[in-house]
């Protein structure tokens, strides 16, 4: 579970984090199939054919209109979702191997010191 909140975090960045110094939309414009893009194809059989055009050609493409158009289909959100369950299933297994609660201390402090993630890729605050 650690591994797949790891993953979903990850193709969660690619979108709103920019702060890490790592360029937005990466997966996209390389064609990588994150879990954000996936989902988002296949929610839109539109957006699936656009993806598709837009990588097989290997002309520029419209980034950030593409960018747009996933995050309209609320595939974002739900891996949000599935992010935050994975993580919860994790600490359910990991919590009892750490008495002393360090773990958990380390996961609140990691929750609290990431940047909120907001389509707009802005910190929020």
């Amino acid at each position: 579970q650690l591994g797949l909140a790891f993953q979903l975090g990850d193709d969660l960045k690619d979108f709103f984090d920019v702060q890490s110094g790592k360029p937005r939309f990466q997966d996209l414009t390389l064609g990588n199939p994150s879990s954000v893009l996936s989902l988002a194809a296949e929610r839109s059989a539109t957006l699936a054919r656009l993806l598709q055009e837009a990588w097989t050609k290997g002309d520029a493409f419209d980034v950030e209109g593409l960018a747009e158009r996933v995050l309209d289909t609320g595939a974002a959100e739900d891996v949000v979702r599935r992010l935050d369950e994975a993580v919860c299933a994790a600490l359910e297994h990991v919590l009892p191997l750490d008495p002393d609660r360090t773990l958990k201390r380390f996961f609140d402090e990691l929750s609290s010191q990431s940047p909120p993630l907001v389509p707009n890729g802005k910190d929020a605050s």
